[in-house]
């Protein structure tokens, strides 16, 4: 008998183990996967808020606040790139 998980608990039959057994997610995992996931999607959203102004959003507005480090500023596209 298994003991009843937790959210994200599932009893798995992979082949890590040759009985049932639990995947149980590790706290830490989540925490970074969350700040990772979380600040990707809000970089994102201001990019599409920012070209929808038709404004330009430097890497410094996109991170800011984030748990993101600017590592290289770049400049404004040229309005016939992609």
């Amino acid at each position: 008998v298994l003991p009843r998980g937790g959210r994200g608990v599932r009893v798995c039959k992979c082949t890590a183990h040759h009985r049932p057994h639990l995947h149980r997610p590790c706290p830490i995992d989540l925490a970074a996967k969350h700040s990772c996931v979380n600040g990707a999607l809000s970089i994102i959203h201001r990019d599409y808020l920012a070209r929808k102004r038709q404004t330009f959003a430097s890497t410094w507005d996109l991170a800011d606040g984030l748990r993101y480090d600017v590592i290289c500023s770049e400049a404004p596209a040229h309005s016939g790139s992609v």
